[in-house]
């Protein structure tokens, strides 16, 4: 079979089989990528509403919405006892992988807004857990990072987040949960590049 040129299989996703070719990546190995560019044209229009569930039950953001706030919802009760919010466990956790952000870095991180993300930065700092620091070579750069309470706390319910995280993916086996989170990763690798 040539690499790209030949029909490798058939994926179904819902009702629609789609052609899947193999592509050569610079590596030398193989991308499942959609075998025709006119089917990726017409999946461009929008379906009949009438006719269709795509508004709502099929329709990725809606999903993905719907995912996130039940997520949400479950992780807050959870958190109850927890000096911080849903939000503002996620800023502790990109601060524990990526310490010394800015604030924008962070923002960008967490999809928080600016003026949220402002607020959220004083609370955690008032609260012991997170730390700003001046850049030594620009004293206008400020990075953000954890204390050590900040990080005790993030290790202690890291645990919590994980339960809740696994309710929702455990019908899944391994393979489609790690391509789950590729697809997902693509999804929005696309949005941030528009």
């Amino acid at each position: 079979m040539k690499l790209g040129t030949e029909v490798d299989r058939r994926e179904t996703f819902g009702d629609r089989n789609v052609a899947m070719t193999r592509r050569p990546r610079p590596s030398g190995g193989g991308v499942l990528r959609a075998a025709s560019r006119s089917s990726r044209a017409n999946r461009t229009s929008a379906p009949p509403l009438r006719e269709s569930n795509f508004a709502t039950e099929d329709f990725l953001p809606y999903l993905l919405n719907q995912i996130t706030n039940l997520s949400n919802r479950n992780f807050k009760i959870a958190l109850k006892r927890s000096p911080v919010n849903v939000k503002q466990f996620r800023v502790l956790a990109v601060s524990f992988r990526r310490p010394g952000l800015s604030l924008t870095e962070l923002v960008e991180k967490t999809a928080i807004d600016q003026p949220t993300m402002s607020r959220m930065v004083d609370q955690l700092s008032a609260l012991g857990l997170l730390k700003r620091e001046t850049a030594r070579n620009d004293g206008r750069l400020v990075s953000l990072s954890l204390t050590a309470s900040g990080e005790r706390l993030i290790e202690d319910l890291w645990p919590i987040a994980w339960k809740h995280y696994r309710i929702g993916v455990d019908e899944l086996t391994q393979h489609e949960e790690a391509s789950l989170i590729k697809l997902l990763k693509r999804v929005l690798n696309s949005l941030q590049a528009v």
